[in-house]
């Protein structure tokens, strides 16, 4: 049961990130997985600081609009 949860859950957020741009994926990892301060993020990606904001919180709408929306597109 724990296996089959986690499972699910894995295909539920690679099916979230399947429709992310690759430059908005790259900021979102870095943000949320490694959990980089924007100042770090902006001078890795060579990118002004508000890019790297924008791209955050865009990125986190359309992951769970992304990911609530699978339940819908996969029954």
């Amino acid at each position: 049961d724990y296996n089959l949860n986690r499972r699910k859950l894995r295909e539920r957020i690679e099916f979230a990130l399947d429709f992310f741009p690759e430059k908005m994926l790259e900021v979102m990892k870095l943000r949320y997985l490694e959990n980089k301060p924007y100042k770090e993020i902006a001078k890795e990606e060579n990118l002004p600081i508000g890019n790297v904001k924008s791209r955050a919180r865009r990125g986190k709408k359309l992951f769970i609009k992304n990911f609530l929306s699978y339940e819908t597109t996969n029954l």
